[in-house]
């Protein structure tokens, strides 16, 4: 009896996740999650060169490793990485003799454009005998509920402009005479504080646990990524005017205790988001 050609795509004996997470807020997390609790029987095989394990189920750095350790071929990939990486895994698994693959991705046709012309390269120099995708998960998100679209485009004028704003009209802060409060002793410790203490404390701190094996830096994490991290621990704004009223009380040191707030944290968010920003487009981070 002749097995049809598609009974190992509906009904896998064992499933790869590539890319596979254990951040179950994560789609590529959930995949997993599902697949482990759910009613698939198969094996289950997360792949990602980042973990070594992913709630205590092996994990491997490449296909190859995968189908090498379980001694039998893959029968379903389920691919969760970013779009520019699809091909070159679609030929990593085509070249260990997947035959199957799903396309769980973001950054195809459903943004247009040149991403538009990635998901056609796909489709035309697809090594995989069967594939389903792409899933873009941009499509999903357009498909959600009319009000979770209105939140979400009102989440960066709340954020950006409105809270800000909010934030400083109830700090209290009067312009007037803060040119004065530039050169303020209070003002120049409460800056260096933010913008040098917090940086170098929090880098300084880490090295020092990670190099003494007191912690370890979590896996996909880079020094890098810590250090835009540790920027972005120099803003700060409840506490901080809270122990300035604590400290100087009312009067012309508060004041300058308060512009020092906001400098600081506006240039510590500014510098932090510069590196985290770029760490995030950096391949190696």
């Amino acid at each position: 009896m002749t097995t049809h050609p598609l009974r190992q795509l509906f009904h896998p004996h064992n499933i790869a996740v590539i890319g596979a997470s254990p951040d179950t807020g994560r789609i590529r997390g959930r995949i997993l999650e599902f697949l482990a609790h759910g009613d698939y029987r198969g094996r289950v095989v997360p792949v990602n060169p980042s973990y070594r394990e992913i709630h205590g189920v092996q994990c491997f750095d490449s296909i190859a490793a995968a189908r090498a350790a379980i001694g039998e071929a893959i029968d379903l990939a389920v691919i969760v990485i970013p779009a520019r990486a699809v091909l070159t895994e679609l030929e990593r698994c085509a070249a260990t003799g997947v035959r199957h693959a799903l396309i769980v991705s973001s950054g195809f046709a459903e943004e247009g454009g040149e991403q538009a012309a990635v998901q056609e390269r796909i489709a035309a120099n697809v090594p995989v005998e069967r594939w389903l995708g792409a899933i873009g998960a941009g499509a999903a998100r357009q498909s959600g509920a009319p009000l979770l679209r209105l939140e979400h485009a009102l989440h960066g004028p709340v954020s950006y402009l409105i809270m800000p704003l909010f934030a400083f009209a109830n700090a209290g802060v009067s312009l007037r005479g803060i040119s004065g409060a530039l050169t303020d002793r209070v003002t120049i410790g409460v800056l260096a504080g933010l913008l040098i203490g917090k940086p170098a404390g929090v880098m300084l701190f880490s090295w020092l646990a990670v190099r003494l094996k007191f912690a370890h830096l979590p896996a996909a994490v880079s020094w890098r990524n810590l250090h835009g991290a540790a920027w972005l621990a120099g803003i700060g704004f409840t506490m901080s005017l809270f122990v300035g009223n604590l400290a100087f009380g009312e009067g012309e040191l508060l004041t300058a205790a308060k512009v020092g707030i906001l400098i600081g944290s506006a240039a510590a968010g500014t510098v932090g988001w510069l590196i985290t920003r770029r760490t995030a487009t950096d391949p190696e981070s």
